[in-house]
């Protein structure tokens, strides 16, 4: 009557989840693992992972705009300013506490700065928006 719970395979040891619910941004659950069970629950609030996320994405991003900028154009002033912002928008970022309107205002300001090489700003806009779009987000509330 009921074939389609009839496959012919057995089950292969390993982690299942059984059960997992989320409640106020934590995940618990029960793992079977080989026949035992066990209580599993993630217990990271929503501000730890705001916290590791920035850093974790806007750092490498950050890096790569500043290796970038060091091989164009500008005048050595205009380098320098941007580096100098990228940094401390890198520190920043790397803070418990991060001000992201500071960071905002420093990406600005790189930003304008890069249009000055059409080139460099072609390079550079990708990578720019992706930063400018994590840090607003984070800033909203929406990481």
């Amino acid at each position: 009557m009921f074939d389609f719970f009839k496959t012919g395979k057995k089950r292969q040891p390993g982690n299942s989840i059984s059960q997992s619910q989320t409640v106020n941004g934590q995940i618990s659950g029960l793992l079977g693992q080989s026949g035992r069970d066990l209580k599993q629950s993630n217990n990271l609030s929503e501000s730890q992972v705001k916290q590791e996320f920035l850093p974790l994405e806007i750092i490498p991003l950050i890096e790569e705009v500043i290796c970038i900028t060091k091989s164009s154009n500008l005048s050595e002033q205009d380098l320098e300013r941007i580096t100098r912002l990228l940094e401390s928008t890198k520190s920043e970022a790397k803070a418990s506490n991060p001000n992201k309107e500071e960071m905002a205002k420093n990406l600005k300001e790189v930003t304008e700065l890069t249009r000055l090489s059409f080139e460099l700003f072609g390079s550079v806009r990708p990578l720019l928006e992706k930063i400018f779009s994590l840090v607003y987000d984070g800033f909203l509330g929406f990481l």
